[in-house]
């Protein structure tokens, strides 16, 4: 294994800018997962780092060598696809064994020669030790005569990880092999992966839209969005830490919620529309220092529902989603989407025993914990309240 670095790549197509300006090193041994909506250019950096797509300008190193040039096969890495890529009419055995066929000598690979050759009972059995180990170590060693057809999508994405295992490359590079399974066989995979990757102190390069596949599996995340880095950190420093208002809202499911604080008056604001008396008094500085308006996100898990004649945030009940170990509660924001301020709906994470006690219809109040809220500008670039309070 080895460390990949990236300097300074850019690549178009046509009038299109997909990727502006990546920098990027990825250690040896390092899960790092591309994340962020369709159209970031995640797979394209994947694919450039891969050799199948050329950089318009910078340079890509894979163990301290500089590979911008070489063909994908001269750079020592191993790819997964979505698809599988398996070969239908091979066995398993033969799709695991393929590309140490292809790696053998020349003359090793024409069945006349290679039965002539001394060593060739040799070279075959080194090769079958090598395809069993490593099907064993996934759990498909059982399967080794079966063909792709005969086996279900999470058997045919172990060959997969199996047949780039044996190739013992300096880098895997997997682009959401986990997006063609269902939801239990996409968490049992995960888990495979990461303990394959321990095992084998591989370095993986991890291309996914799926956060919870980010957050889980990742030693470190790389959030693009339209070609440039977001940020980058470990999965709990873009969740609780967002340096934008894009990371805020992109990391966490339910996403974040996006309050927007209002000056109404002298000595008045209002949140989404409503007026409110407990914003607390730091964050009603704020928003004056920045022209009377701020954007405040508050994660699902820190809004309350208080009685409908308590202070806070009018709303009515929209939906209810009982998920068993949590309710998650939407909330329709009475008069927000009238005058046009602020989001209309607004996500409360609660107890299981929520689904209970509330219903849909029902006209409530939401009280944010404002310790924890995330303060953003107009622009969407996060406000550090502390320094923002010192500096006032």
């Amino acid at each position: 294994m080895a460390e990949v670095a990236l300097s300074n790549i850019h690549k178009s197509f046509g009038q299109t800018e997909v990727l502006k300006g990546i920098d990027l090193t990825i250690s040896h041994g390092e899960f790092v997962a591309l994340l962020g909506p369709s159209g970031c250019g995640k797979t394209t950096l994947l694919r450039i780092i891969a050799g199948l797509e050329a950089p318009d300008t910078g340079s890509i190193s894979i163990g301290g060598r500089d590979v911008t040039g070489l063909d994908p096969s001269d750079r020592n890495i191993a790819l997964v696809f979505q698809s599988y890529a398996l070969y239908p009419h091979k066995t398993v055995f033969e799709n695991i064994a393929f590309p140490l066929r292809m790696r053998a000598p020349w003359f090793a690979r024409i069945p006349v020669l290679s039965r002539a050759l001394p060593q060739r009972r040799r070279l075959e059995q080194a090769l079958q030790t090598k395809v069993r180990d490593a099907a064993a170590q996934v759990g498909i060693g059982a399967y080794l005569d079966r063909k792709p057809a005969q086996l279900s999508g999470g058997q045919r994405q172990r060959v997969a990880l199996t047949r780039a295992m044996v190739r013992e490359p300096a880098a895997f590079l997997m682009d959401e092999p986990l997006s063609n399974l269902d939801a239990k066989l996409r968490s049992g995979m995960r888990i495979e992966i990461k303990e394959l990757q321990r095992r084998l102190d591989a370095t993986i390069i991890y291309v996914t839209h799926d956060q919870t596949e980010a957050m889980t599996m990742a030693d470190r995340v790389v959030l693009l969005h339209e070609g440039v880095v977001q940020q980058i950190g470990a999965p709990m420093s873009l969740y609780q830490n967002p340096c934008n208002r894009f990371v805020a809202q992109f990391i966490g499911s339910p996403s974040i919620n996006m309050l927007l604080l209002e000056a109404a008056g002298a000595n008045q604001f209002t949140v989404n529309g409503a007026v409110i008396e407990t914003v607390p008094a730091d964050l009603r500085q704020i928003a004056r220092s920045h022209g009377g308006r701020l954007w405040l996100g508050v994660r699902p898990e820190h809004v309350a529902l208080v009685p409908e004649h308590a202070s806070g945030i009018p709303g009515r009940v929209a939906l209810i989603e009982p998920l068993g170990h949590e309710t998650l509660i939407d909330v329709s924001v009475l008069g927000a989407a009238d005058i046009g301020t602020g989001p209309d709906r607004i996500v409360v994470r609660a107890a299981p025993d929520a689904v209970d006690t509330v219903r849909a219809g029902a006209a409530v109040r939401l009280q944010p914990d404002w310790q924890q809220a995330l303060a953003f500008d107009e622009q969407g670039r996060r406000i550090a309240i502390r320094a923002a309070m010192a500096a006032a």
